[in-house]
């Protein structure tokens, strides 16, 4: 494997004006350098693409849909944009720990096709910020466990791209939430996974994700 190859960071975006520049901070700012952002506005009513294009930086590609998708066809969409050998997401509502990259891509080896992390869970609540360490845990068989309690944030993951490649559909666009679960088991059957255990990733809760709309969590 080349020593730093390229990481693509793919941002769904719809209405993001609140969180892009934390977002988007949190990758410029990453302690590992060959990466490239591909942004897909999904047709924002808000400032998004306005706030998108002050950050004046190369390695930032905005793409703008033309009609508004369910989030499995604009994920879909924006990964036939990717040119890394890794793919991660970070939702427009996540971030990351700036050592995020740089540790999760030296910790694959030849037999992993995915690698996930664990995460903190990030309530704003007034000015008080209550942070809950999500330890995943994972010591009865992968499949099993991503069946009976699916724990895996997809900001937190990162894909090798020839993985992705190699299967039809990748996110399954009959579905609007379950999406990224359904890759997941997908993958779970094909491929070994690693699970890094370090707290790498902040999942905003902020009772607008696209999950607790659909059901309360």
């Amino acid at each position: 494997m080349h020593h730093n190859p390229l990481i693509t960071v793919i941002v769904n975006c719809y209405n993001g004006e609140k969180f892009i520049k934390k977002c988007i901070s949190s990758i410029l700012n990453q302690s590992y350098e060959n990466f490239e952002v591909i942004f897909w506005d999904n047709l924002s009513t808000d400032k998004s693409l306005e706030i998108i294009s002050k950050f004046e930086d190369t390695k930032i590609k905005v793409f703008k849909n033309t009609i508004h998708t369910n989030i499995s066809v604009a994920r879909n969409n924006a990964l036939k944009k990717a040119n890394g050998d890794f793919i991660c997401f970070l939702d427009v509502d996540d971030y990351w720990h700036k050592d995020k990259l740089r540790l999760q891509v030296h910790s694959f080896k030849k037999e992993i096709g995915l690698s996930f992390t664990n995460f903190w869970y990030v309530k704003n609540k007034n000015k008080y910020i209550n942070m809950k360490k999500i330890n995943l845990k994972f010591k009865e068989g992968l499949v099993n466990k991503i069946i009976k309690k699916y724990e895996i944030v997809l900001s937190t993951i990162m894909f090798r791209k020839d993985l992705i490649n190699s299967i039809k559909n990748p996110f399954d666009e009959k579905y609007k939430i379950i999406h990224d679960f359904d890759l997941v088991l997908r993958l779970s059957k094909i491929t070994k996974f690693n699970h890094l255990e370090k707290h790498l990733t902040f999942r905003t809760w902020h009772g607008q994700n696209e999950t607790s709309i659909k059901r309360e969590v």
